[in-house]
């Protein structure tokens, strides 16, 4: 009688530490799911800023062969190439600002 007074007694405690027992699994999980789409994001982005960069880096190459067959003037070909470092910046900013973030994640 008393062994069957005492775990009725510690039933809802029990259960309360199951429920808490499981829920910080759940949150990991759901955390695990959400750092692994980050860096899945992340190793996407990088690949879009290689493409990117490849192809300004293309846009480049051409830019220098035109100057030097003589086909722009050298203020064209200033002009033409800081346009593209520039473009060259804000991709590299823009992937570094992503791997900020991603740092920012992962630290917590």
């Amino acid at each position: 009688k008393v062994m069957v007074t005492k775990m009725i007694v510690d039933a809802p405690v029990l259960e309360r530490s199951r429920t808490m027992a499981s829920a910080p699994r759940a949150r990991i999980h759901v955390s695990e799911n959400k750092m692994k789409k980050a860096q899945e994001d992340l190793v996407a982005s990088h690949q879009i800023h290689i493409s990117q960069v490849t192809n300004l880096c293309t846009i480049e190459a051409e830019l220098l062969q035109n100057y030097s067959d003589g086909n722009l003037e050298f203020g064209e070909y200033l002009k033409k190439l800081e346009t593209i470092l520039e473009s060259k910046n804000k991709c590299v900013e823009s992937l570094r600002a992503q791997v900020a973030c991603y740092s920012l994640r992962a630290a917590y």
